[in-house]
């Protein structure tokens, strides 16, 4: 249906309603005027479940964010950037787990996968440490060879405590 082009001519209204229960999936169109500026723009998905983000047309990925306790994770495919951050001008203290291969689990039981890149802890901290933000291009290019097979897809696990 097209329902992401506005230039296509349809009987569909985008309407504001609750948040979903029970059901399988549901849209949400906001618009925003952005910042003038070079500076980069977050778009702070925090309280979404888990879906697919699209800016000005504009594919930003998938994502799951979810807070435990003090802690801020992040999850999302190589070819994407992961950015995390805390919140109240806290910074980064530490870095629970990062993975980058097939890390499995969610966010407070996150566990290494059959693969990963060997550096990629030390590549999170060096980043990550003492910023309240740090974004990071998630590529073997950043954190180095895995050692999976070619038809796995690669993603980068983290969780920061704040």
């Amino acid at each position: 249906m097209e329902l992401y082009n506005e230039k296509q001519p349809n009987n569909t209204r985008w309407t504001s309603e609750g948040l979903p229960v029970s059901r399988p999936m549901t849209w949400y169109k906001a618009t925003f005027k952005t910042p003038s500026g070079a500076d980069p723009v977050v778009v702070d998905m925090q309280g979404m479940g888990k879906g697919h983000a699209w800016v000005n047309g504009n594919s930003l990925g998938r994502f799951w964010p979810s807070f435990v306790a003090g802690s801020t994770c992040g999850n999302t495919y190589e070819g994407n950037t992961l950015e995390l951050s805390c919140q109240g001008g806290r910074t980064i203290s530490e870095i629970q787990f990062a993975s980058f291969g097939d890390p499995q689990g969610t966010c407070g039981s996150s566990k290494k996968g059959s693969c990963e890149a060997a550096n990629a802890l030390s590549v999170i901290q060096k980043a990550y440490i003492g910023k309240e933000a740090c974004a990071i291009n998630v590529s073997e290019a950043a954190f180095g060879s895995t050692n999976c097979s070619n038809n796995v897809i690669k993603r980068l696990a983290v969780q920061a405590a704040c």
